[in-house]
């Protein structure tokens, strides 16, 4: 893991990389689909099932780049583990 980001609840720790739904699930709870992934720069990602499925629907390059951009958000690796386990997925 290579950014690195202060949380007021877990201080300071690794980035990750998780669309607005996955991120608000902490509080709101469980969304549909948890999609998670080690990018090759060794950073944590993950996206629900609908942003998902819209990733996979758009051909373009440039337009899943831009989707990307608009729906992501970073948040702490406390914070995704915290995500994960209320999607039931255990992040060693």
């Amino acid at each position: 893991m290579s950014r690195s980001i202060s949380c007021d609840q877990h201080g300071d720790n690794a980035a990750t990389f998780v669309c607005r739904h996955v991120a608000a699930s902490t509080a709101d709870g469980p969304v549909e689909g948890f999609d998670c992934f080690v990018d090759s720069a060794g950073e944590w990602q993950a996206i629900c099932g609908a942003c998902g499925e819209t990733m996979m629907s758009l051909q373009d390059e440039d337009a899943r780049d831009a989707f990307t951009v608009e729906v992501c958000v970073m948040i702490c690796f406390g914070c995704f583990r915290e995500a994960a386990a209320v999607h039931g997925v255990e992040i060693p």
